[in-house]
C-alpha cells in the first residue's frame, strides 16, 4: 500500500520543476515519473510512518512553494506556475532491483487503475487545489482539514485545505468540555507563575497515547493571558527528518512573525528589526 501524488503543473520552468520535486523527495516521496506537464511520486515505497500524511504534507509544500514564488520571483526560478494535485492510496506492484541494498521501486503500467483515479481527480480540480481520493481521505481526516468535493458524482472524494488547526485530530468534530484535569491545569499555572518570577521551568508530560496530553496543553494555552505570555509550538514530525533544524526553524518563524509565503525581502526586514530590538548589529 502506497500513497501516490500526481501533480499537474502549468507554465513551470525546468529549474522550478526540479525545485518542487526536491521538496517532495525531501518529505519521503520517491519519484516514479516526470514529464513536461508534471510528475508522479509515491510515498511508502520504503518503510515510513503514515505515508498518506507524508504525501499530504508534500502536496501542501508544493502549493506553498508555488504561492511564495508568485510573490517572490527574484528568489525562485519561476514565472507564473499553477498546480493541480491529486492524492490516492492504493496497492501497487513493487520491483526489487538486483542487489539486496537497492531500494524497491513501483511497477506502474500505463493501464493501471491508479492512473485513471488520479486523472479523474485532476480533471475536475481548480487551480492550486489538492484533491483526495475516497480511499485516502480516512487516513487524513484526523490530522488535516478536508472539505467535501462539490461535484455530486464524486461524493466521497475530498479537497485538502490544510492542517487540522487545533492539532488534536478532531476531524471537524466540536471540542467537548474538559473534565477531571483541574489539578494538572493548576500545577501548570503554578509553574508558570514561578517562571514569571524569574525561576525558569521545564515541564515534561508523560503518558500513554490518547491519555490527553495534547488536550491538556491546548487547554493550558487557551487559558494564558495575552499578550503577556508568548506561546510557541513546534512539532517533531517523521516527515521532517530530512530538514536540518526543522523544529528550530519553525520556532524562529513564529518568533519573527513570518510564514513560508513571505518574500525574502520581508524575511530579511523582520530579522533585522528583531536583531535591532535586541541591540544586536545585523
Amino acid at each position: 500500500m502506497v500513497t501516490l501524488l500526481r501533480a499537474s503543473l502549468e507554465r513551470i520552468s525546468p529549474a522550478a520543476m526540479e525545485a518542487v520535486i526536491e521538496k517532495v523527495e525531501g518529505l519521503g516521496g520517491q519519484l516514479v515519473e516526470v514529464d513536461g506537464s508534471g510528475f508522479l511520486a509515491a510515498f511508502g515505497v520504503a518503510a515510513v510512518e503514515d505515508a498518506p500524511a507524508h504525501a499530504a504534507r508534500a502536496a501542501l509544500a508544493v502549493r506553498t512553494a508555488l504561492a511564495r514564488a508568485a510573490r517572490d520571483r527574484a528568489s525562485w526560478p519561476i514565472t507564473s506556475a499553477s498546480a493541480v494535485i491529486a492524492l490516492h492510496a492504493a496497492r501497487v506492484l513493487m520491483e526489487s532491483p538486483a542487489g539486496a541494498s537497492s531500494p524497491p521501486h513501483i511497477a506502474l503500467s500505463p493501464e493501471d487503475p491508479c492512473r485513471a483515479v488520479l486523472e479523474d481527480l485532476l480533471a475536475v480540480a481548480e487551480q492550486n487545489s489538492i484533491r483526495v481520493s475516497p480511499t485516502t481521505a480516512p487516513f487524513l481526516e484526523r490530522r488535516f482539514t478536508l472539505a467535501p468535493l462539490e461535484s455530486m458524482d464524486r461524493p466521497a472524494a475530498r479537497v485538502l485545505i490544510g492542517l487540522e488547526p487545533t492539532g488534536l485530530g478532531l476531524a471537524g468534530r466540536p471540542l467537548g468540555r474538559l473534565v477531571g484535569r483541574q489539578g494538572e491545569l493548576g500545577m501548570l499555572r503554578a509553574l508558570l507563575h514561578r517562571a514569571e518570577s524569574g525561576q525558569g521551568q521545564v515541564v515534561g508530560l508523560i503518558g500513554e497515547p490518547g491519555v490527553g496530553k495534547s488536550r491538556l496543553v491546548y487547554e493550558f494555552r487557551e487559558s494564558l493571558p495575552r499578550p503577556s505570555v508568548t506561546y510557541l509550538e513546534g512539532h517533531c514530525l517523521s516527515s521532517g527528518t530530512t530538514t536540518p533544524y526543522g523544529l528550530v526553524l519553525d520556532l524562529i518563524r513564529q518568533v519573527l512573525g513570518i510564514t513560508e509565503l513571505d518574500a525574502t525581502t520581508v524575511i530579511a526586514e523582520r530579522v533585522g528589526q528583531r536583531l535591532q530590538s535586541l541591540g544586536i548589529e545585523s
